[in-house]
């Protein structure tokens, strides 16, 4: 039997810097955000890119030198230092 997850909101909201920067509900941040991340190693910090699992297998696949390069599904704490630019 599958466990229903309740909410207490129904919208997700992101601030920066007392800046509104993302207001969407779960499914369109689902959406918006695909369901994994490519994470490409920049000097000592890291770029983000949300395509879907399938486009980053494809796309790393299509590549020679994967060093400093990794797909994993996306989280919250991903995400956010795509939108805000911080690490955690």
């Amino acid at each position: 039997m599958k466990k229903k997850i309740k909410f207490m909101c129904d919208r997700i909201g992101i601030i920066d810097k007392e800046k509104l920067i993302e207001l969407v509900t779960l499914s369109e941040f689902r959406h918006k955000y695909e369901e994994g991340i490519l994470v490409k190693q920049m000097g000592e910090g890291f770029k983000y890119d949300f395509p879907s699992i399938e486009e980053a297998n494809n796309y790393i696949n299509g590549i020679e030198d994967k060093t400093g390069m990794m797909i994993k599904p996306s989280n919250l704490e991903d995400i956010l230092v795509k939108l805000t630019g911080h690490q955690l």
